[in-house]
């Protein structure tokens, strides 16, 4: 069973090696490597927001296998998630999705999740379908849940 936890202080720089990594960047809709200093003003604030919430998911060792953030408007999340590079390719996308949005409904009344996936992201693309997502705007890369 995995485990989705809030991040902390301390993940700080795991997140950022992990973000900047150039398997992680080549999915993202903004590809540019970001400086440590850029992150860290940008995590400080996103861990203490109350409408941001950022999980770290581990396996049940405690070894992190990804990272999902939901921006939350209303009852309303966007999703955003990526895997820790060496866990790529293993099948845990799903699972670490799972995981944190069955944190996120005991934390806060959600009843729709959004996410934007490029269309040539194959495996984003397959993660969201199988965690029961529809795509609603095939240009767009538009994925809905209702829950």
């Amino acid at each position: 069973m995995l485990v989705a936890r809030i991040a902390e202080e301390s993940d700080c720089e795991s997140v950022y090696l992990w973000r900047n990594h150039p398997s992680t960047r080549a999915h993202f809709f903004n590809k540019d490597p970001i400086s440590f200093s850029e992150h860290k003003r940008w995590f400080e604030k996103v861990i203490s927001q109350n409408h941001t919430l950022l999980y770290i998911v581990e396996d049940p060792k405690g070894d992190p296998l990804g990272v999902v953030r939901f921006d939350v408007e209303i009852n309303c999340a966007e999703v955003h998630i990526y895997l820790v590079p060496d866990k790529r390719g293993r099948g845990y996308g799903v699972r670490v999705l799972d995981a944190a949005i069955e944190q996120l409904m005991l934390k806060l009344p959600i009843y729709t999740l959004l996410s934007k996936v490029k269309p040539e992201n194959v495996a984003s693309v397959k993660v969201f379908n199988k965690a029961g997502f529809v795509e609603v705007e095939v240009e767009a890369g538009l994925y809905i849940k209702k829950l």
